[in-house]
């Protein structure tokens, strides 16, 4: 009964950050907006709404960002591609309560048309499906195709067992993906006792890099873990200390988490800057112990 009482105030904590953490949203569903190149800010999407984009490519290459990859060697649009990427940083939660086994809440899709103002589930378009959170498209634009791309990001229908809404973010650019995929290899775990957790990066000659971490429990990236929003939304990057070493000309970043709850889940992501361009490295996931042992990590 106490371990039932316990799990509920838990869930209340979750759903409570939910709507502390992500901030106010200023568009409506079911809308339009005429985007520019970049990234849009982070948009609430309430279960089986749609928000249209418009992207009128020829006003808008001149505001084009700079994004770190991959670049185009072209200074011209025509016949040129539009690369897209949609990132969840936030899903509706599962009624763990009811069902401690109920999967995640379903992929956020995308529909995508250079012909169709308004694509979407009830009209034309080429559908995408996000996987894990992330999306990354590139559609290529022909000479003959002065109106722009349109895009809507649909939020499907769920049952009741699924509380509360979607918040993704959407970028489009010329010169590349604006959101990375945390793909790379170059991070490990190394150990843990009930409140601390140590991570270690690879060796590599790179000497001064800049790396910052976001921890997040398990349970609020289950199905977005690709997503490097949802990390970055939903997360904590306080209470990180970094040690750098150097061995034979190799360094490694020796990252320590504190003040973490006991017999608790976690999933880090740590990014790396350097002179060699942003690497984000592939997810960790650890458990802190359950039981109150003396603190041995250093």
């Amino acid at each position: 009964m106490f371990q039932s009482y316990e799990y509920i105030i838990s869930l209340f904590f979750i759903i409570t950050c939910y709507f502390l953490i992500i901030p106010t949203i200023e568009a409506q569903a079911n809308t339009t907006i005429i985007a520019k190149l970049g990234t849009e800010k982070i948009e609430k999407l309430p279960q089986g709404s749609i928000i249209n984009y418009v992207y009128q490519i020829g006003k808008n290459v001149k505001d084009d960002i700079k994004s770190p990859f991959p670049l185009s060697n072209s200074t011209t649009l025509l016949n040129e591609n539009i690369f897209f990427t949609i990132t969840t940083c936030k899903a509706p939660l599962q009624n763990l309560i009811k069902n401690p086994k109920m999967p995640p809440a379903n992929q956020l899709e995308v529909w995508i048309s250079t012909e169709s103002k308004n694509p979407g589930p009830d009209s034309y378009g080429h559908k995408y499906i996000l996987k894990d959170g992330y999306l990354n498209v590139t559609i290529p634009i022909s000479k003959g195709n002065y109106d722009g791309v349109y895009v809507g990001v649909y939020a499907p229908k769920l049952s009741d067992n699924y509380l509360n809404d979607y918040y993704f973010e959407i970028g489009a650019s010329s010169k590349g993906f604006v959101h990375q995929t945390p793909i790379e290899n170059g991070l490990f775990f190394d150990d843990t006792d009930n409140n601390n957790a140590l991570l270690r990066t690879f060796s590599t000659s790179i000497e001064q890099p800049l790396y910052y971490t976001y921890f997040v429990e398990s349970t609020r990236v289950n199905g977005i873990s690709m997503s490097s929003c949802a990390y970055k939304e939903n997360g904590w990057s306080t209470n990180v200390t970094y040690t750098r070493s150097e061995k034979y000309g190799k360094y490694q970043t020796s990252i320590f988490l504190n003040n973490l709850k006991n017999g608790t889940k976690y999933s880090a992501l740590v990014t790396e800057e350097s002179t060699d361009g942003i690497k984000t490295f592939t997810p960790v996931n650890f458990q802190t112990q359950s039981r109150k042992l003396f603190s041995y990590i250093y």
